[in-house]
């Protein structure tokens, strides 16, 4: 059963013009996964217009030692600074660059997104991913999940694919505060970008902790019905806000299922937080974590709302 509709504007037209994408920070560390995220970052910052900041994190010992020659704090940030330098004029030649010292640099990288004020935070993923999918590394997702802005993270090898743009952002839906947030950020950018947006509705039947009919909690059909096309009426009105040519396509489901098979299709997919993380931070729950372990494209996940209520 599947509840769908598309609303047919001009692309860039008259909804919300302008992206609250002005600063947008990337986490580089010299290796494939950083070039990675420049990338993805400099595609967004050419259709936002927004100014990009490459951010590399040095360690710093939490118990001060005699290092060798060459491999002491200052030196190494003197060529963590160069390294920088290059990757900015062969890449991205407009953009800022800084070098953060922490005991831990992918705390770093979200100390810096907040100090600079940054409204994304660009990282790529972990080194075990497989070409073509995202992943965060465990370590990564403790750090990075409690940022204050949007975090994108890049698939493995973008860096070495075909040229990029953006012609369709995806975004999940079911009606919470936390997926609105999602989808008006997913809206803005797909009027800035002159892409269509494809919203995927979700009425989640996999019942409660996550167990499925099978397991003893049946779903009633005319329910699952009604909340389809109550939630079909809900995301034609949020996506018509934004302004952006929408499609519409509301089923019952897996919530992770629906948006793991929209990630194969757009060239962007933008989810919102976790509902019991903290408010204003990003949180993963089982549905976001399983889509950053291995969509087959770039993932934007947006903070809780300010004025959720913590838990």
């Amino acid at each position: 059963m599947s509840s769908r509709a598309i609303s047919t504007r001009d692309r860039g037209g008259s909804g919300a013009n302008r992206s609250p994408l002005a600063r947008i920070g990337v986490g580089f560390d010299g290796g494939p996964s950083g070039r990675d995220a420049v990338i993805l970052a400099s595609l967004l910052a050419s259709v936002t217009h927004a100014d990009l900041m490459l951010i590399a994190g040095v360690e710093e010992p939490i118990v001060a030692t005699v290092a060798p020659a060459g491999m002491d704090a200052i030196s190494v940030r003197r060529q963590t600074q160069a390294m920088l330098a290059a990757t900015k004029d062969s890449l991205v030649p407009g953009a800022r660059t800084v070098v953060h010292l922490d005991a831990h640099v992918r705390r770093g990288l979200r100390h810096v997104a907040r100090r600079e004020h940054c409204d994304l935070l660009v990282v790529g993923s972990d080194r075990r991913a497989r070409a073509g999918r995202t992943a965060l590394g465990e370590r990564s997702q403790e750090v990075l999940c409690h940022l204050a802005c949007p975090l994108a993270i890049a698939p493995s090898g973008m860096a070495d694919g075909d040229s990029l743009a953006l012609e369709r952002i995806g975004t999940g839906f079911d009606g919470k505060a936390e997926s609105r947030v999602a989808l008006e950020l997913a809206g803005s950018i797909a009027v800035a970008a002159k892409a269509e947006l494809e919203v995927r509705g979700i009425v989640n039947t996999r019942g409660p902790a996550g167990l499925a009919p099978e397991h003893g909690f049946p779903r009633a059909e005319p329910n699952v019905a009604g909340e389809t096309m109550s939630l079909l009426k809900e995301a034609l009105i949020a996506a018509g806000a934004t302004g952006a040519p929408v499609q519409v396509d509301v089923t019952p489901g897996d919530p992770a299922d629906a948006l793991c098979a929209l990630g194969a299709r757009v060239d962007l997919i933008v989810i919102g937080s976790c509902g019991s993380g903290p408010s204003a931070r990003i949180s993963l729950g089982s549905t976001g974590s399983a889509l950053v372990g291995g969509a087959r494209c770039p993932i934007l996940v947006v903070p809780r709302p300010r004025d959720t209520a913590a838990i």
